[in-house]
């Protein structure tokens, strides 16, 4: 209990040191950045605690987040007896900030409550997670060292791995107890990022009905934390339909709610309320409350009523650094999502000069130039960060398979996009032929380049393979037509909130289009990665249009409100109930996979308790014994733990994981898909396996010295693959540590 206590006052600590950057930033807006300030100062202090510590000025540790901490109060302090009024502007506003921290409680504490119920730090990549989490603990300079690749530094996006550790610190507590605490916290913090984002958006229409606002900001968390698409429905009543036929109990069914994100083949698709309850702390989900910071600044410039181009970052230097800052830890925390909003950025900006009379190409070169400072500040401070990584070399590929049929983009993005589906039928819809032929001419202009690619590299066969998939795109292109001509009339109509949330809704589904045609190539084979990481970004972009499109609908008639007749069409007004009350039906359906998963979850027999490794102590107490050992007696700077190798989600090298002490190699698939294919592990596996099966043999130590091995541990999965016998063979050498058919032995 006092775990959860000390990491709530940590991040409120954080937060409160952040109002004033938060409220700099977004003091235009309805919120004034409240809701934001726990995930701006939680990302920024990630930042400069790795720049501090890449500098290797400074060990990393207690004493210098401390510093960091001190010296962001004393700056506040400084600030308020310069500009008090800054701070009484705040302090006017401690409703807002009193429903961020209850909001924020409400949503840590029930997470927490999921985390405690399923702590274990197995299965999935939660060893990689932990691996990750660990290394940055026991660092005493940053990059860390990888923990499954001994004498080299981790080569994967780490910072928001280090934000939770940062916090765990402040909070006193382990980092096995961080791996739980930390997602509940990620979680927590996005869902009252998202809450104050939708807020703000719809406001922007000066709608003050007290009714419309809790809807917005209900919809808008329950969206983004809750929400599940239709596949997840579909995967409940499936399990249902088998368990009634075969017998057995949906709590006993053993994951089946897994299905619901592989519906596709090959690609993942994940939504944040499936991650939570996983429980993976992956760079995807740690992503998720800056994203929303990133989105809320897009809808700074959507906002800016004068053109965009690089005289506006002139004017706020201040302004120029902190928004570059935020970025360039994005890019740190998960790369994957500069790309998305970046995009997305990137076309708000166009639309927003395209508003001020100018031409397309003329729209186009000018929000480029406005990008361009951003874009290059953001470079330079995540540069040391950049340099660090090895990653494999990265192009734009051809998608021949693994395509998107209208079944399953059905079962994807019916549930998220429903509400703003709803709203468009019951809305004036306008004409714009100029947008229609811009959209059909760019979406042929697209397929055609694909279907050249695909016949001059002798792909012919994949277009007919497609099948179905031809039909998904029609229906994307035709979506994003209405939504974009929608979004410019609303806007021109200044019903700035409707207007921007068909927009996102445009881009959104606009990358969707992008990613059926061409993908990122990285380690993964085909789209995995890119349907992974980049369908997550469009989720949370239909979480926020829904919940705006969820408010407008909420406000109902408009002889009701203070708001333009225009938004409801007359005609439309008979069919309202009808519509609404078969499709949110619908809707409501797709809330009941996550509690369902949840209960699944807390019947899996997992020991209650806030620790991720405590349940080694009943199943593999060796092992248990062998990482207190390690975490007490052995350095990760000094120190190499030979394990045996296993491959991806493999329990080799766990020891390596839960004690930060590194291995020779573990997952080695997993190492090349963070440093390319060029990578030879070849050696380091022969090493491994000469030196268990050589032991205390001159071959044996000649191995072990090559890669500086200092202990072996034999365990387990060591006994397993090399022979239940492995342990006779170290007759030779010392013994330092030895308990429940496990040993640690020292290489002289």
């Amino acid at each position: 209990m006092f775990e959860i206590v000390r990491w709530y006052l940590a991040t409120f600590l954080i937060g409160c040191l952040s109002f004033p950057i938060s409220y700099f930033l977004f003091s235009s807006m309805r919120t004034i950045g409240i809701f934001y300030a726990k995930s701006i100062g939680w990302s920024l202090l990630a930042l400069i605690v790795w720049w501090f510590g890449w500098s290797k000025l400074f060990d990393y540790g207690d004493d210098l987040i401390w510093v960091i901490i001190s010296i962001c109060f004393f700056t506040n302090i400084f600030l308020y007896f310069i500009n008090r009024e800054l701070f009484s502007k705040i302090i006017s506003k401690w409703k807002l900030i009193l429903v961020s921290e209850i909001v924020f409680l409400v949503i840590f504490s029930l997470l927490t409550l999921v985390r405690i119920q399923v702590p274990n730090a197995e299965n999935t990549e939660k060893p990689m997670d932990l691996m990750i989490l660990m290394s940055v603990n026991r660092a005493d300079s940053l990059p860390p060292l990888d923990p499954w690749l001994s004498g080299e530094e981790l080569s994967y996006y780490h910072l928001g791995h280090l934000g939770v550790d940062i916090v765990s610190r402040i909070s006193i507590n382990q980092p096995e107890v961080a791996f739980n605490l930390g997602l509940a916290m990620i979680g927590a913090m996005a869902g009252v990022a998202i809450l104050g984002l939708s807020l703000d958006i719809f406001n922007l229409n000066q709608i003050s009905r007290f009714r419309s606002q809790i809807a917005v900001g209900f919809s808008a968390v329950m969206g983004l934390l809750w929400l599940a698409p239709l596949a997840g429905f579909y995967n409940l009543i499936e399990t249902l339909f088998t368990i009634y036929r075969e017998g057995g109990s949906l709590f006993k069914e053993w994951w089946w709610w897994w299905d619901a994100t592989r519906i596709l083949d090959g690609p993942i698709v994940e939504f944040p309320a499936f991650s939570l309850l996983l429980g993976d702390l992956h760079a995807h989900v740690l992503s998720l409350p800056l994203s929303i910071v990133a989105i809320a600044l897009i809808v700074k410039a959507y906002i800016y009523e004068s053109k965009l181009d690089f005289k506006y970052w002139l004017n706020s230097p201040f302004k120029l650094i902190l928004v570059a800052m935020i970025f360039a830890a994005l890019f740190c925390i998960n790369s994957w999502d500069v790309l998305s909003y970046g995009f997305i950025w990137f076309g708000v900006a166009i639309f927003v000069n395209m508003r001020n009379k100018n031409q397309f190409l003329v729209a186009l070169s000018t929000s480029c130039g406005y990008l361009t400072l951003p874009v290059c500040v953001a470079l330079i401070f995540a540069a040391p960060f950049i340099i660090n990584l090895e990653s494999p070399s990265i192009a734009l590929g051809v998608v021949t398979n693994e395509t998107t049929g209208l079944k399953n983009l059905l079962l994807i993005w019916l549930i998220p996009v429903l509400p703003v589906l709803i709203l468009l039928s019951i809305t004036q819809l306008s004409v714009n032929y100029r947008v229609l032929r811009f959209v059909i001419a760019t979406a042929v202009s697209v397929t055609t380049f694909f279907i050249l690619i695909q016949m001059i590299t002798g792909n012919s066969n994949a277009l007919i393979d497609r099948g179905s998939g031809w039909l998904s795109l029609m229906v994307i292109v035709i979506f994003i037509g209405i939504a974009l001509q929608q979004a410019l009339y609303h806007d021109n109509q200044n019903n700035k909130a409707l207007g921007l949330s068909l927009l996102l809704v445009a881009l959104a589904f606009s990358i969707i289009f992008l990613t059926e045609f061409f993908n990122i190539v990285t380690g993964t084979p085909g789209r995995f990665n890119t349907v992974f990481k980049i369908w997550y970004h469009v989720w949370t972009l239909l979480a926020v249009a829904s919940s705006i499109s969820i408010g407008i609908i909420v406000n109902k008639l408009p002889k009701s409100i203070n708001y333009s007749n225009y938004i409801f069409a007359s005609k439309n007004i008979k069919y309202f109930l009808p519509i609404c009350s078969i499709c949110f039906l619908i809707y409501g359906l797709s809330y009941i996979y996550s509690p369902m998963m949840a209960l699944s979850r807390a019947h899996e027999n997992q020991e209650v308790n806030l620790n991720s490794v405590v349940y080694l102590k009943t199943s593999d107490p060796g092992l248990y014994g062998a990482i207190s050992y390690a975490k007490e007696k052995l350095s990760p700077q000094e120190h190499i733990l030979l394990q045996a190798i296993t491959h991806a989600y493999g329990k080799g090298g766990y020891l390596a994981a839960a004690s930060g002490v590194p291995t020779i190699l573990n997952w080695p698939g997993h190492q090349i898909q963070w440093r390319g294919s060029e990578l030879s592990l070849g050696d380091r596996i022969e090493a491994v396996d000469q030196i268990y099966r050589s032991g205390s043999s001159n071959l044996g130590l000649e191995n072990a010295k090559k890669y500086h091995v200092t202990h072996i541990y034999i365990g387990r999965e060591e006994k397993s693959l090399f022979g239940w016998d492995v342990l006779d063979r170290f007759k030779d050498w010392d013994i330092v540590w030895q308990k429940n058919n496990s040993a640690i032995i020292k290489v002289p």
